[in-house]
């Protein structure tokens, strides 16, 4: 036996010095004990039943296979969130690499890893496996870094881990279809045993078999192997519908978002007609779902901490921390109604139809209730001020009308802008124009991973001209629109407000007035001046267009950059100027 005394989570030399006589930091070890452990570590802290977990059952690689994925060589060239691309050349759900041929599509679900989420979750990426991975297989052949491994398990369905985390860990679903990275290995078996196997994974279980063994920021192939299982098939019916349950809700949570492929619309859009009656409908159904997932997981540590004797050592509760259904705020949430009022307006999403739309392909008006139609080109101008009876924010404001009604407009809008600017006094209209203007492209950029599908024309500092233009809807004619539809009558209602400016100013009643209407102006002025040259600089795109054109398929990141520093001019920008 020998003593040791534990000092690694007090950080600075006071403490570790005040914590060296602490008898709680004191543990006696038996050094035989290390043997059990796998890799042997010194892991003097953990408790007896640890041990015997480790020494008597079995490891999870001796119940189902477990499995490290591909490396691409090459994740740019290969790899996309699933909206970059046109959603029709994506593949979901194929069951086998015979079934992912046939579909003639390119792009096919990727499990990736990701942040920190239990249960079900971080779906997002596609990776190019056109004709069973042709092109990929043809690039690794040789490269470095490159390894096209576990073929026999692509497209399964496994449950699967973030290799890199940030200390938690946690198990979900990926469904059929998926391919995966050496980022998310995967573990597979059949469904039941898969659903026991994150049960206990998931409990407090894998706190003291698993984290607190390898603190560190990965979770690699082999001490996820040896996790010690032990299957009691009395259990094993409860334990599968407690997971199934946890699997269906948090996919209900995944998919309120139209970040997921599954998304169908906006949560708000309830039956209610008052949006702060639909917002607290859908609270409560939030709650609903986030308390029943954290019943299920005490439920869970309760069957486990008992059938690995470690009832008495640890208590079942649940944190909100272990729960990891995405949080709401209002802000958040009303910016997302917006975001898909935005999508209605571009033709991403419709009123009659569930889901995306369109997003490449051929173009078809039925497809849209007659109430409600996209924009005609796929592009609208947002301005500082109403320059344009109908424009980006009066076409937001018209969402809002037709889906919850007239009678409630001005309620309606009220909330809205209460929840965009507490505290405010400015009119609501004021409010969404302003952050249509100067947030809404900002906020799309981040929720989108930094690859933006609604891209923002933008003529510089001054604020001439915004326009925000849906990235599948983009053609040779949109440039050319853009100049002779809105920037070239800005520019003459620009001219007609300064002269209104200057008359004002003839009559001004006092100095601060005067100085006031000066300040307007000069604005005006240096507005007038950019969309001069930004007109100048779109007739260059657009004599050129075929350069800007562009495939989905090469994805946002080099489609974007096509837009900026036009002939090697990084002043010359036709686009908001953002980090890809």
């Amino acid at each position: 036996m020998a003593t040791y005394i534990r000092l690694a989570e007090y950080k600075s030399a006071d403490a570790k010095e005040r914590e060296f006589f602490n008898n709680s930091n004191r543990y006696m070890a038996n050094e035989a004990n290390y043997k059990i452990i796998p890799g042997k570590l010194y892991a003097y802290w953990i408790l007896p039943e640890v041990s015997k977990a480790f020494e008597c059952y079995t490891p999870l690689n001796q119940v189902a296979d477990i499995k490290n994925g591909m490396s691409t060589t090459d994740n740019t060239r290969f790899v996309r969130w699933w909206y970059e691309c046109a959603f029709g050349n994506i593949g979901i759900g194929c069951e086998s690499a015979e079934a992912s041929v046939v579909t003639g599509c390119k792009w096919f679900p990727y499990n990736k890893g990701g942040e920190y989420r239990k249960w079900y979750g971080n779906m997002g990426l596609v990776v190019n496996w056109k004709n069973n991975g042709q092109e990929i297989k043809k690039a690794a052949e040789g490269a470095s870094g490159g390894r096209i491994v576990s073929q026999d398990y692509y497209f399964m369905r496994s449950v699967s881990w973030s290799k890199v985390s940030s200390g938690k860990f946690a198990l979900r679903l990926y469904p059929t279809g998926f391919l995966f990275d050496v980022a998310g290995p995967g573990i597979f078996t059949d469904y039941e045993m898969q659903k026991y196997i994150m049960g206990v994974i998931n409990s407090k279980i894998s706190k003291v078999c698993l984290q607190e063994l390898y603190p560190t920021m990965n979770y690699e192939m082999g001490q996820v192997s040896s996790f010690p299982i032990l299957v009691k098939e009395e259990i094993k019916t409860l334990v599968s519908d407690i997971v199934e349950d946890n699997i269906q809700l948090e996919k209900q949570d995944w998919d309120t978002y139209e970040t997921s492929w599954d998304f169908k619309k906006h949560f708000l859009i309830n039956g209610e007609r008052s949006l702060a009656v639909a917002y607290q409908k859908y609270l409560e159904n939030y709650d609903a779902r986030k308390n029943k997932i954290s019943e299920n997981e005490r439920k869970l540590n309760e069957l486990f901490l008992k059938l690995y004797s470690l009832d008495g050592k640890m208590n079942s509760d649940v944190s909100d921390d272990d729960i990891t259904i995405i949080r709401h705020d209002l802000y958040s949430d009303i910016t997302s109604l917006i975001s898909y009022a935005v999508g209605c307006i571009m033709g991403r999403y419709s009123l009659i139809d569930d889901g995306v739309v369109f997003a490449g392909g051929v173009w078809n008006e039925e497809l849209y209730s007659n109430d409600y139609r996209p924009c005609e080109y796929g592009v609208l101008p947002i301005t500082e001020d109403q320059f344009f009876e109908v424009d980006l924010c009066t076409r937001v404001i018209d969402f809002i009308r037709v889906v919850f009604g007239e009678e409630t407009l001005n309620d309606n809008l009220k909330f809205i802008a209460s929840a965009l600017k507490p505290d405010s006094f400015e009119a609501p209209k004021k409010i969404i124009r302003d952050y249509m203007f100067n947030d809404f492209f900002d906020n799309h950029y981040q929720i989108y991973q930094h690859r933006p599908i609604y891209w923002q024309l933008d003529s510089g500092k001054a604020g001439g001209f915004r326009a925000i233009v849906y990235m599948h809807r983009f053609t040779e004619n949109t440039l050319p629109l853009v100049r002779t539809e809105f920037i070239q009558d800005l520019r003459y209602k620009y001219e007609e407000e300064m002269q209104r400016q200057k008359s004002r100013l003839e009559g001004a009643a006092s100095t601060a007035e005067s100085n006031a209407i000066k300040k307007d102006i000069a604005a005006l002025d240096k507005k007038i001046v950019e969309c001069a040259a930004y007109d100048e600089l779109l007739n260059h795109a657009t004599s050129s267009i075929q350069n800007y054109l562009f495939d989905l398929d090469d994805g946002v990141k080099t489609n974007y950059a096509k837009f900026l520093s036009i002939d090697g001019d990084k002043n010359s920008n036709i686009l908001t100027v953002v980090k890809l």
